[in-house]
């Protein structure tokens, strides 16, 4: 945590570093959320196609309850 040179995102070193772009924008981030769907799929034979309103609040669909916990 200390004083940084640049405001590039520690990651992919390519946009700003904000909370946004840390959690849903990096490519990174994209690949997370990408492979936690197709996990998500495997162990439960259930489609998802996260956006950022579902990593925020939640998916809202009684099909898929547990991954709204």
């Amino acid at each position: 945590m200390g004083k940084v040179d640049s405001d590039l995102c520690s990651f992919c070193n390519t946009d700003r570093e904000y909370i946004e772009h840390l959690f849903y924008h990096c490519p990174l981030s994209l690949l997370f959320w990408r492979d936690f769907e197709v996990f998500w799929s495997i162990n439960t034979n259930e489609l998802i196609n996260l956006f950022v309103q579902d990593i925020i609040v939640g998916i809202f669909n009684e099909d898929c309850e547990f991954l709204n916990y």
